[in-house]
């Protein structure tokens, strides 16, 4: 299976280059702590925790989105938030009211690096190990 190792890593790592040029860019944390490793079927991306909530979001008490991630009885810790705060000259305690009541718009920036897999071409050398290994 040489042939479909190569491809899935060739994908992903497109995958994850198309990734670190779409998510926020704040300080450059997320950016930095995305990576991939291969597995048995494929590959698995790394990455700070709070990326899935940033791409799906995070509904408020107030404002509601399609999201799985929600504030219902507690605020957004300030430990977490108080770095952004302080770079975007923001008092930390009227943005962790503003999260709470209004959450955090979805961003669907991992639907935007999706483009990167082809799958054609994973399909293609999975047809080539498939011919080698039984020699058609």
């Amino acid at each position: 299976m040489t042939n479909l190792k190569k491809i899935i890593d060739r994908v992903a790592s497109k995958y994850v280059a198309q990734l670190k040029r779409v998510v926020p860019k704040d300080s450059g944390k997320l950016q930095s702590s995305i990576s991939y490793k291969l597995t048995e079927d494929g590959f698995e991306v790394d990455a700070a925790e709070y990326m899935d909530m940033l791409d799906k979001g995070i509904q408020g008490v107030k404002n509601r989105f399609n999201s799985i991630y929600a504030y219902t009885t507690k605020k957004p810790p300030i430990k977490k938030i108080q770095g952004w705060a302080d770079r975007k000259g923001i008092n930390v305690w009227a943005l962790q009211n503003s999260l709470y009541n209004n959450g955090i718009k979805p961003k669907r920036f991992l639907s935007k690096a999706d483009g990167e897999i082809d799958f054609d071409e994973i399909t293609e050398a999975y047809s080539k190990d498939v011919d080698e290994l039984f020699n058609f």
